[in-house]
C-alpha cells in the first residue's frame, strides 16, 4: 500500500518521497525512493529521525494524545525542557487542523519537507508519508497542494489498512 502512495506522489511531484514508522518509541526511517529531482541527502532505512525538528515527527505527534506526545519526546532523549512547549503545542494544534506538517530548512539548510500521517486500524497514527527536497521548489506556496495531494494518499493507505475514522482533516 505504501509503495503506490509513494509510486504516486513521487512521479507527481519529482522529489524524494520519505516513509517513516513510528516504532517502540522512534520514528524509524522504513522506506526512501528518490525522485529524478531529488536533493542526495537520503539516510538509510533504519535510521532514526527528530519528532519535533522533521515534518515526519511533527505530523504523528500532532495526531497523538499529549501525554504520548511528551513520552515520546523524552524517550527520543530530546532536551524537552529546555523547548519552548507552547510553541510546540500551538505548532502541533495547526498541523492537527491542517492534516499535515512541514519543516522549512529545520534539520538541513536548503531542505524541505512536508509530511502527512498514516493511521492504522486502532485510528492512531502510526507512521508518515512525506515529500522531501530543495527549498527553492518546496516553497510556502507550493505547501498547501503538496499536503492536500499526501493527506489524500495517507488516507487511503490509512483504510487499507483498516483504520475506520480517519481524523476530519485526513
Amino acid at each position: 500500500l505504501t509503495r503506490l502512495a509513494m509510486n504516486h506522489i513521487g512521479a507527481e511531484f519529482g522529489q524524494t518521497v520519505n516513509l517513516a514508522v513510528l516504532q517502540a518509541g522512534h520514528l524509524i526511517y522504513r522506506d526512501v525512493q528518490e525522485g529524478p529531482l531529488h536533493i542526495k541527502m537520503s539516510p538509510p532505512p533504519g535510521g532514526y529521525l527528530s519528532w519535533d525538528k522533521t515534518a515526519l515527527g511533527k505530523s504523528i505527534l500532532a495526531f497523538l494524545s499529549r501525554d504520548r506526545t511528551v513520552r515520546l519526546l523524552q524517550l527520543s532523549s530530546i532536551e524537552y525542557a529546555r523547548r519552548a512547549k507552547q510553541t510546540l503545542w500551538s505548532e502541533l494544534g495547526e498541523i492537527r487542523s491542517k492534516g499535515f506538517a512541514f519543516d522549512l530548512e529545520e534539520c538541513a539548510d536548503g531542505l524541505c519537507c512536508v509530511a502527512a500521517p498514516i493511521f492504522g486500524p486502532a485510528n492512531d497514527p502510526v507512521a508518515a508519508l512525506g515529500i522531501s527536497g530543495s527549498s527553492s521548489v518546496l516553497t510556502m506556496r507550493a505547501l498547501p497542494r503538496i499536503g492536500a495531494r499526501l493527506i489524500e494518499e495517507c488516507a487511503a493507505v490509512s483504510v487499507g489498512l483498516g483504520c475506520k475514522d480517519l481524523p476530519a482533516t485526513a
